[in-house]
């Protein structure tokens, strides 16, 4: 069974963003590898794209044969290879974890670039894309809101990122588990949050990067649900 992942551009070698961590940590949790899950995160190959703003939402290309305006044909033809769109590739991943009976994790982050719309999203330009081509192939989401702190300075107030904690990735693990336990039929989005995402500075490890100015997002209820 091959999971896919959905973040912002984040693998860099030298990158210590939440989404690596979260990566990381999904990777290495025992129940996927017990289980034998395949997991693709593509921020850890080289891409390209068809699209010269490569994310724009409007550009045509949504990964299939069809869309892609790559010139080169086999670029945009059965197995990925390197030169083939970012959009292309995604969806053929996607394909896969259709036929496996796998699903799509995508974390949405907070970050003060994005803007976080009527379902109190947060993804950027091309996970909004990637959202849309599971959709459209109607594969399983999970999408995991992440942990956030506040922080006041003299300029006003900041949302500011928090590590995830093995406990964040057992609620991931559990919902995953409930959706194989009740035999896959439910479609519809999951979104996974933390006690509203706020933690206290005290007790969890914090980045330094200031995410947003004055205001805060709205807190999500609960820990997971389907909407």
């Amino acid at each position: 069974r091959r999971i896919v992942l959905s973040t912002r551009f984040s693998l860099d070698p030298n990158s210590q963003s939440q989404a690596t961590h979260f990566t990381t940590m999904l990777k290495n949790h025992e129940y996927l590898q017990s289980e034998h899950f395949i997991v693709y995160s593509p921020n850890a190959f080289d891409k390209s794209t068809c699209d010269p703003e490569w994310t724009r939402f409007d550009w045509p290309c949504r990964g299939t044969h069809s869309s892609c305006q790559m010139e080169d044909v086999s670029l945009k033809t059965g197995v990925p290879q390197d030169g083939s769109c970012w959009r292309y590739s995604f969806r053929y991943q996607l394909e896969n974890a259709k036929r496996t009976n796998g699903f799509m994790i995508q974390l949405a982050e907070a970050a003060a670039e994005f803007v976080r719309d009527e379902t109190n999203q947060c993804l950027g330009d091309g996970q909004k894309i990637e959202k849309e081509m599971a959709a459209d192939l109607q594969v399983k989401v999970f999408r995991v809101h992440a942990p956030i702190t506040s922080s006041r300075s003299s300029r006003g107030n900041f949302l500011v990122e928090v590590d995830f904690t093995k406990e964040d990735i057992d609620e991931v693990i559990s919902a995953i588990k409930n959706w194989y336990e009740g035999g896959c039929t439910d479609m519809s989005e999951c979104n996974i949050t933390y006690t509203g995402n706020f933690r206290s500075k005290k007790k969890y490890s914090v980045r330094t990067k200031r995410l947003s100015l004055a205001i805060y997002p709205e807190r999500p209820q609960g820990k997971w649900s389907t909407t």
